[in-house]
């Protein structure tokens, strides 16, 4: 097994979905609600449109498979979906399915695949956790389908980043992902470089620090005042003639300055080493786009898209993948402004609340999140938090109760915690409460009814434990 044996399907899941263009067969793309399969569904839209298809996307959480057959589509492609669905589509559309994940495959699912339907690459001995995303895959098909699809490579990093996958030296890409950025660069697609990872850094600088979520940094993170304050005491200069000094605009002695500053103010528990591996990394940005704009960062842009799925506005996100920069910027920008916000009630009101945190063995930080935060945000605000320095090396576990007697949990190791796989964890704990997990080595949603939760975190624990004690 090897990458020309990957590509070698990558060319018979291309030619699938040819026929049933050629065919004038209309497909339908389903896709769970992340921003990995909202990238992978918009990248074969848009190529499946080029070459005269007709498709259309379906993107939620689980689907019930009964309904999976919509009249007139006769093939059916599966986007980051887990691979135990294959048996459940297959039922309903035969040979006329494709599932395209990058999760990780059992021998199970590897020898159940009989018709060459699942497009994996750990079939082909390819770690698909670090590699390459769904939405790195979906690019590779669609250049198989169309030669100008490599206008779609930074849709491809920006799912890479999605997914955590930026687990190189200084947070670069490796594997397919890495071959991907080189071909982006070498278009002038994509440009990278190592810089202190700030949103919008056309602002001010304590505005920059102030509206930067990823990382999250408590007390600074919506909190303007409060950067001013320290870089101010860290004697960085903010003004010059009158006016604030713009982020992008910082020297290096300056952005070291910065560094320290924060340091300082997080105080002996986060070491300055800690702050700068948070901090300083390889950034992707995307010059056919408009520098400061809100396509311009593929590390802001993937959570932009987050902030679109948390808000059930994913056609909105696809709209903007697509290519949408018209009115729909209007509506991307006031989504984010409000999720913005809504993070920030939220975030506020669990440090309030003390009891809201709690931790058993130091292995992970529990977040009770019951009404106060939908199940739909979850993910994005999972995704912040996680990147609290005040959580490293722990297993951040965000739950939040529904109405309908389920409650949803969403599993998140820090990158300073690499012994666990995550994904395989939620995988086996679901399993002993009749419950359901979509997930990675780093990442996991789990659905579980209610009445099990204390023995669904019990289990949860238990393998941490066993897994964290294996290692020594």
């Amino acid at each position: 097994m090897s990458y020309k044996d990957f590509q070698t399907s990558i060319q018979l899941a291309s030619e699938k979905i040819n026929n049933s263009v050629e065919k004038d067969q209309a497909i339908v793309i389903f896709g769970p609600s992340s921003v990995d399969a909202l990238i992978a569904s918009s990248i074969l839209l848009k190529v499946i449109n080029h070459i005269g298809g007709r498709a259309l996307i379906r993107i939620g959480h689980q689907f019930s498979f009964e309904n999976l057959r919509i009249k007139d589509h006769e093939l059916a492609v599966l986007v980051d979906f887990g691979i135990n669905t294959l048996k459940d589509v297959t039922a309903i559309y035969g040979n006329n399915c494709l599932i395209i994940n990058h999760q990780k495959m059992s021998f199970e699912e590897r020898v159940t695949d009989n018709n060459e339907s699942v497009l994996n690459p750990w079939k082909y001995g390819i770690n698909g956790h670090i590699e390459i995303s769904t939405g790195g895959i979906t690019y590779f098909v669609a250049k198989q389908l169309y030669k100008g699809a490599n206008s779609l490579i930074p849709l491809a990093i920006t799912s890479a980043l999605a997914e955590s996958q930026d687990v190189g030296e200084k947070k670069s890409l490796v594997g397919l992902n890495q071959t991907i950025l080189d071909e982006g660069k070498n278009l002038g697609l994509v440009v990278t470089e190592i810089d202190i990872l700030l949103f919008n850094k056309c602002r001010s600088i304590h505005e920059s620090i102030s509206d930067t979520l990823v990382p999250y940094i408590h007390g600074l993170t919506f909190n303007p005042k409060n950067c001013i304050k320290i870089l101010q005491e860290g004697g960085l200069l903010l003004k010059i003639n009158q006016k604030w000094k713009k982020c992008i605009d910082m020297t290096q002695e300056e952005k070291f300055i910065l560094l320290r500053s924060i340091t300082k103010y997080l105080g002996d528990k986060e070491t300055s080493e800690d702050v700068e591996t948070s901090l300083i990394g390889v950034s992707y940005s995307f010059p056919k786009e408009k520098v400061g704009s809100l396509f311009f960062d593929g590390r802001n842009l993937s959570l932009y898209l987050n902030c679109c799925l948390s808000s059930r506005k994913p056609g909105l996100g696809i709209s903007i993948c697509l290519g949408d920069r018209s009115r729909s910027i209007t509506e991307f920008l006031e989504n984010i402004v409000n999720c913005k916000t809504n993070l920030q009630s939220y975030i506020q009101r669990i440090f309030h609340e003390g009891w809201r945190l709690s931790s058993e063995n130091n292995l992970d930080i529990l977040i009770n999140c019951d009404n106060i935060v939908s199940p739909d945000q979850l993910n994005i605000l999972c995704r912040v938090l996680s990147t609290n320095l005040q959580f490293r090396t722990k297993v951040l576990i965000l739950k939040s109760d529904d109405e309908d007697g389920k409650t949803m949990y969403f599993l998140k190791s820090t990158r300073y915690d690499t012994f666990l796989d995550i994904g395989e964890i939620a995988k086996e704990s679901v399993r002993e409460v009749n419950g359901y997990s979509e997930g990675n080595n780093v990442y996991a949603s789990c659905v579980v009814p209610s009445s099990d939760n204390e023995k669904f975190l019990s289990i949860i624990r238990r393998y941490m434990s066993n897994d964290k004690n294996e290692t020594k």
